[in-house]
């Protein structure tokens, strides 16, 4: 079972009529337009919390380098470059 709620909200009126242009082109009311951006936001706020995060994978003691220091970006970034007239 689903209740509606009639509601007020204020809005700019260039966006008011941004949704009112584009819910009279495709045949729809800006009610349904709002709805649908409110749960497009929802959907995308649970998603993030759903996101994907790399597992820290490392090889050897220390990485790929054994003699570089966890945190030395200085150090890190000339080796990347190292060569290449950076």
């Amino acid at each position: 079972m689903v209740i509606y709620m009639k509601t007020t909200i204020d809005i700019s009126d260039p966006l008011f009529f941004k949704v009112k242009k584009y819910s009279q082109k495709r045949g729809t009311t800006m009610k349904t337009i709002i709805e649908s951006a409110l749960r497009f936001f929802f959907d995308e706020r649970d998603s993030e919390k759903k996101s994907f995060h790399f597992k820290k994978e490392t090889y050897g003691k220390n990485g790929l380098v054994e003699d570089l220091q966890e945190g030395d970006w200085e150090e890190m970034r000339s080796r990347i470059y190292e060569g290449r007239g950076g």
